[in-house]
């Protein structure tokens, strides 16, 4: 399969993954959304090696996986607009804190990008479920846009969701987001949601994340966040992660560790716990 050419930048697909598996010409920086170990972040990218690609993020679960399998055989959309890529994690975490508690999961990423900086994905991610489930299987739905607002620097916003079928109780939330990147160094987001994990409270989270190549192959990136709560029993938390990376042609390995204050409180009825290892496979589909 030829690389995914990005012939003007309002074609390009958001990228965490642009950052991860690389591309050609213009740095840029795009809002893909939250996660950590599947979808999370602010796009980045280096100027490199030839293959390109998008973000995510919600809805419910059959109507998910139909969607990431039609994708896979859909020529219903040019390379540059539809971009589809396969992932397997160790854990699932979602700003800085563990939703699965080291159970891995298997998943699916479809995003299109439009010509005139718009974008809209979909996520989804089956883990593997104790005898009650909570936020083992999550599914992530987002629309965005981005622009380039002077040289090197990206704009960008988006409003997404996030669901969890088939939990035992209510996780599903909404959460806006504002990010603006430089280069292919640095980006800052901010994100908020009226109503964080169904749980009657409003939060507000910030962060910042670096990515620095090494190589053709290799990339490090880290991460600073915090997030507040309007909650009773704990006001909020600060993280930090660090990560090391390795892509060739279309497969991309990431192994990261992240630390967090307050570990071990408990957190909407669960331990507010980090992944002390967390390992990402993933496969560039289109």
């Amino acid at each position: 399969m030829a690389p995914i050419d990005d012939s003007t930048l309002s074609q390009i697909i958001s990228s965490r993954r642009a950052k991860r598996y690389g591309k050609r010409e213009n740095v840029l920086y795009c809002l893909s959304g939250g996660k950590r170990g599947i979808g999370s972040a602010l796009c980045e990218r280096y100027n490199d090696s030839g293959i390109d690609v998008s973000a995510k993020r919600p809805l419910p679960v059959r109507p998910a996986l139909l969607l990431c399998v039609a994708g896979l055989a859909s020529g219903a959309a040019t390379a540059d607009a539809l971009a589809i890529e396969a992932t397997a994690v160790s854990e699932v975490a979602y700003r800085g804190v563990s939703e699965t508690f080291a159970r891995p999961a298997i998943g699916c990423n479809v995003e299109w990008a439009g010509t005139n900086g718009a974008h809209a994905g979909l996520s989804f991610l089956e883990g593997k479920a104790p005898a009650v489930r909570q936020r083992e299987r999550s599914v992530n739905l987002y629309l965005g846009w981005q622009t380039e607002f002077a040289k090197d620097w990206m704009a960008a916003t988006s409003i997404g969701y996030r669901a969890f079928p088939e939990s035992t109780k209510e996780w599903n939330f909404v959460e806006y987001q504002v990010a603006v990147g430089w280069g292919d160094k640095l980006s800052l987001e901010l994100a908020w949601s009226p109503n964080y994990y169904d749980h009657n409270t409003e939060s507000l989270a910030v962060a910042v994340r670096g990515f620095q190549p090494l190589s053709r192959s290799f990339y490090v990136s880290a991460e600073l966040g915090a997030l507040d709560l309007s909650w009773r029993d704990i006001s909020g938390y600060r993280y930090g992660s660090v990560a090391i990376g390795l892509r060739h042609d279309r497969w991309l390995a990431e192994l990261s560790h992240t630390r967090a204050t307050d570990e071990g409180l408990e957190l909407f009825g669960a331990p507010l716990e980090t992944p002390d290892l967390l390992l990402e496979l993933s496969y560039l589909i289109r």
